[in-house]
């Protein structure tokens, strides 16, 4: 299963050091990054649901540990939204 990460966040010392948060769970080979001017998705194909719980703690952690917003997760049919420490969620 493939994980899709969307990200607001430009930097790409940012976007690479999430990009190896996840090569501690899955392996390399199986992480791409894919960019426009507006947005960076990294993708993460996971074998279990064990890693798919792993890599949405790396994504928690490296918001954290970065100030970012929120990250985007699509897993399978279903989309979430992760939000940054000091940042609260919308309701619409």
């Amino acid at each position: 299963m493939v994980i899709n990460i969307g990200l607001a966040e430009l930097d790409l010392a940012g976007i690479r050091s999430l990009a190896t948060r996840l090569t501690s769970i899955v392996e390399p080979a199986s992480i791409w990054l894919e960019g426009n001017p507006d947005s960076v998705s990294v993708h993460a194909e996971v074998e279990s649901e064990h890693a798919i719980n792993r890599v949405i703690d790396a994504v928690q952690d490296w918001l954290a540990a970065h100030g970012a917003d929120s990250a985007s997760l699509s897993i399978g049919d279903r989309s979430y939204t992760l939000v940054g420490q000091g940042q609260t969620p919308s309701v619409l």
